[in-house]
């Protein structure tokens, strides 16, 4: 036990039998092993270990001597996300450099999760002097997943950038358990690889051919994960994360063509009838290493493109019914199907922290909210305008003649699943005011013009076109006190 704590500065406890055999090969076998390393738990049940005795007598040297054989079952690994127990693992044949058989047979459990089921084998080389870590040919499988990694890794030549502090120095920042990365691991290690799946299984659905692409180089580098089948269509999804400054950057890039929407709307739990061809493209950025930090610093731009298709339009109709019962035509947005066969609908989001800008142009209809939804209380505050656009051909929603190209202001409140959402009563009264005052609202007033020749008998057509001058005026009196 003083030895092992001396060469890997891991204090042990040997509980059980120790016991060994001298003639060839040398053999230790030992029980009942725990240990505690920085808060992870660690027990084994039985340890066996065969050493090549010709290369003992040749060297003292431990980085020379050949294992023949080295056994571990019933190993437990405990922290804070879960366990790994390690039912058995062996190594054959293992010298410095060269590279040895690994087989293991584990279970991992991880928080509040079914347990996860996984058997490996693969050729492992290590070396000392340069440090460098060889994983090949690591065929695997489990519920989850299954496929093949090859994967290299080497310590890097200046370590941590020299502007940081290393993680034995003061002022080093320690480690934190919600910590997404380990830090020290992406500034101390370089290394390249890639996985084979033949499936990978997510939200209990199952994706064949994906691959992964990872790579880190002096503390930045990215992965790449390419699903060649999603959902109808195809999705490369590229993460970069920048270790090198003191807080860490991420940088997420979506990429997603002719994808079932329908399809992955329900992947994603989401009530949304929406049957198209979808592509979606962006780049977002973050920075921290926790969730929190995360989500709080999003920023960055994505759009989509859902082709020819069809979408429920509840939320569209329900605050303009208000407005069109005024117009005493509630009957044109009634008469809407809540399911809207569609020729265009392409969008852009923007976000910055937690403001955020929402452009849609749905066939004659756009739509741009600005407001702010804070992800960690799910409370949104966004102020949308709706424009329903005299269009020369195509497809468009049927509305009153008054409200054509005019911009309707609605306001959404509440979680983001579910918002509340209503004409917005301050932003309409500015909206009207401006309308039967400025030169900008002319084509506005002159529409109402012409409804008071078509509806108003001549005899009161003066007393209703100053009927509205005086709205205007007391519209805009109030909106300047306001």
């Amino acid at each position: 036990a003083n030895l092992i704590e001396e060469q890997a500065g891991v204090p042990v406890e040997i509980n059980g039998d120790l016991a060994w055999r001298l003639f060839p090969p040398l053999s230790l076998t030992a029980k009942s092993i725990t240990a505690n390393v920085d808060g992870v738990a660690w027990s084994a049940g039985y340890l066996a270990l065969d050493l090549d005795v010709l290369t003992i007598i040749q060297t003292r040297d431990v980085d020379r001597w050949r294992i023949e054989s080295l056994t571990l079952r019933d190993v437990t690994v405990t922290d804070d996300s879960g366990v790994l127990d390690m039912r058995s693992l062996t190594v054959s044949n293992f010298a410095m450099g060269t590279a040895a058989p690994v087989t293991a047979s584990l279970i991992y459990t991880p928080l509040d999760a079914e347990p996860i089921p996984l058997e490996l084998t693969a050729l492992v080389a290590y070396q000392s002097s340069p440090a460098l870590i060889s994983i090949a040919d690591a065929n695997f499988s489990s519920t989850v997943a299954a496929g093949v990694c090859n994967l290299e890794a080497t310590t890097t030549e200046g370590g941590a950038p020299a502007s940081l502090p290393k993680a034995e120095e003061p002022g080093a920042e320690e480690p934190k358990p919600e910590d997404l990365i380990p830090v020290e691991v992406w500034r101390s290690y370089d290394w390249q690889g890639q996985c084979d799946f033949e499936h990978l299984t997510g939200a209990d659905y199952r994706f064949e051919g994906a691959t992964v692409v990872l790579t880190n180089i002096d503390g930045a580098g990215e992965n790449v994960l390419r699903l060649p089948e999603f959902f109808g269509g195809s999705a490369t999804v590229t993460l970069a994360i920048d270790a090198r400054r003191e807080s860490i950057m991420w940088e997420f890039t979506p990429d997603l063509q002719n994808v079932d929407s329908q399809r992955l709307m329900e992947w994603l739990d989401q009530r949304l009838q929406w049957v198209a061809p979808l592509a979606y493209a962006g780049t977002l950025e973050l920075e921290g290493n926790t969730t929190d930090e995360l989500v709080a610093s999003l920023s960055g731009e994505t759009s989509f493109d859902a082709g020819k298709g069809a979408i429920s339009i509840g939320m569209i109709k329900q605050p303009l019914l208000a407005i069109a019962t005024l117009l005493q035509e509630p009957e044109k947005i009634s008469s809407w199907p809540d399911v809207w066969n569609y020729e265009r609908l392409v969008g852009n989001w923007r976000v910055d922290k937690q403001h955020h800008i929402v452009e849609v142009a749905l066939d004659n209809l756009t739509v741009v909210a600005d407001g702010d939804y804070d992800a960690a209380t799910d409370d949104l505050d966004m102020l949308a305008e709706l424009t329903f656009k005299t269009l020369p051909e195509g497809t468009m929603f049927e509305v009153n003649p008054l409200l054509m190209d005019l911009p309707i202001p609605v306001r959404c409140r509440g979680a983001l699943e579910s918002p509340n959402c209503r004409v917005d009563e301050k932003a309409a009264q500015r909206l009207v005011a401006s309308m039967l005052t400025s030169r900008e609202g002319s084509a506005m007033r002159e529409k109402l013009n012409q409804k008071i020749e078509e509806k108003v008998p001549e005899e009161y057509r003066d007393a209703a076109r100053s009927i509205l001058d005086l709205l205007g005026d007391v519209l805009e009196d109030r909106e300047n006190r306001d």
